[in-house]
């Protein structure tokens, strides 16, 4: 469905009374599910070693991530003590030997990741997950300064199975992807899965390019050419 999709072969939904049509790229590109759904099924599929490697970069070096058991789409954790909501929806939870990873994904241009949800998506896991296991938690996408708002203390004084949350822009995750497919290391399997979820992004628009001398130049051109701008280019994305 993903290739179709691309290729614009998937055709077009009716809406409503069937005068208006939406293409299925536009659907995609409207609905941060899909996305979430399209990436991380790919990322099942990966080997142990690779999902581990993954990871680890993506929590900033921390976690081991090489047992996967299963993966949980949308879990629903109810809220028994708040009047303002009934229960809180992380995006996944990913079931690992010695480990749980809590993700909630903001798509590039949806609504901005915050604090208060993050707080209690991990409360819910706390207080309705039957296994618990050393928890860490992600938030890809819109990250803007909301992690240095979260108070990883008071989590792991309240629940010391909690171990620890970060951030992460698709851009960084794309620029991995793609460095992971350069570096040459990778067996066909991996490699063939790696490029489908570079495809499932760039449904997104999150499409990482080969790096030109032309647009390390576009960079420098307000700002010296300092550690700064090169990594700037190094993630250049369109």
């Amino acid at each position: 469905m993903l290739n179709a999709i691309i290729h614009g072969k998937a055709g077009r939904i009716e809406l409503g009374n069937g005068t208006e049509t939406l293409s299925w790229r536009q659907l995609y590109q409207q609905r941060e599910d899909l996305l979430t759904a399209a990436f991380f099924s790919r990322f099942t599929y990966l080997s142990g070693l690779l999902q581990h490697r993954l990871l680890k970069q993506w929590l900033g070096g921390v976690g081991d991530f090489t047992a996967f058991e299963k993966i949980d789409y949308w879990p629903r954790y109810d809220l028994e003590k708040r009047d303002d909501r009934n229960f809180v929806e992380p995006d996944l939870l990913l079931n690992f030997e010695d480990c749980d990873l809590l993700i909630e994904v903001k798509p590039p241009k949806g609504g901005d990741q915050y604090q208060e949800q993050w707080q209690l998506e991990i409360e819910g896991y706390f207080a309705q997950e039957k296994r618990l296991k050393p928890l860490y938690f992600l938030a890809i996408g819109r990250i803007g300064s909301v992690l240095a708002e979260l108070d990883d203390e008071s989590l792991q004084e309240k629940y010391p199975q909690f171990q620890k949350a970060n951030a992460i822009g698709w851009k960084a995750i794309a620029s991995q992807l793609r460095k992971c497919l350069i570096e040459g290391d990778l067996d066909v399997q991996d490699r063939r899965i790696i490029e489908d979820m570079q495809k499932a992004l760039s449904l997104y628009g999150i499409r990482v390019r080969d790096l030109r001398w032309e647009d390390l130049h576009k960079l420098t051109d307000e700002a010296p050419l300092n550690l700064d701008s090169l990594t700037a280019w190094s993630l250049y994305v369109n």
